[in-house]
């Protein structure tokens, strides 16, 4: 049917032509997947062009507020700022589709409040599954004052170790940590790090 744009009905015997149009998508390695005699070469060739890579959503930070307010928006709703960064600080290792139901659980939390804030946010949303969970939203000052900063003091640390064994590339720095390296830029501002190299 992809070579030749025809079908045969069920029942009939003469071809009828189609005017076809084909879509796939994949988070697998096809030229791999050929290689090994899992996918028949003829059908790569007929769905491989052109192709479009989707890089993963903390690669393409810019386009998550505009996300966080569309989705909020369709549920009647509005995002505080420390949603959107909530929500630029966490890789979502299940990009979109993870995002936008987080930012439902979220606004379920929210409930009857028509602005959702970043502390409605789960604190596994976007990190779940991440070795490089990044910690939720701090707390308030009134009870930092009566528990230990573990958590940011562990993330802090973390930062350090991967700034100081990239001599202090933020870009290298990123990859190490699993973030993308403006989420790695908001960190360091958010924990006061001083870094000579900004590159």
């Amino acid at each position: 049917m992809l070579e030749s744009r025809e079908v045969v009905a069920l029942g009939t015997s003469k071809p009828r032509p189609i005017t076809l149009g084909f879509c796939s998508a994949t988070n697998k390695d096809l030229r791999a997947l050929v290689a090994s005699g899992a996918l028949r070469e003829d059908l790569f060739f007929r769905i491989a062009t052109p192709a479009v890579t989707l890089p993963p959503l903390r690669n393409r930070p810019e386009e998550i507020a505009a996300l966080v307010v569309a989705e909020l928006a369709r549920l009647g709703l509005t995002a505080h700022v420390s949603l959107v960064e909530e929500c630029l600080f966490r890789p979502w290792p299940g990009n979109v589709r993870e995002l936008l139901a987080e930012l439902r659980a979220a606004a379920q939390t929210a409930h009857p409040e028509v602005r959702v804030l970043g502390r409605h946010l789960a604190a596994t949303a976007g990190n779940m599954f991440s070795a490089t969970a990044i910690p939720p939203e701090p707390p308030s000052e009134h009870v930092r004052k009566r528990m230990p900063q573990t958590v940011d003091d562990e993330w802090r640390a973390r930062i350090e170790d991967a700034l100081r064994a990239s001599d202090g590339k933020v870009a290298t720095a990123a990859r190490s940590l699993g973030l993308h390296r403006t989420q790695l830029r908001r960190l360091i501002k958010r924990h006061g790090i001083e870094i000579e190299d900004d590159s």
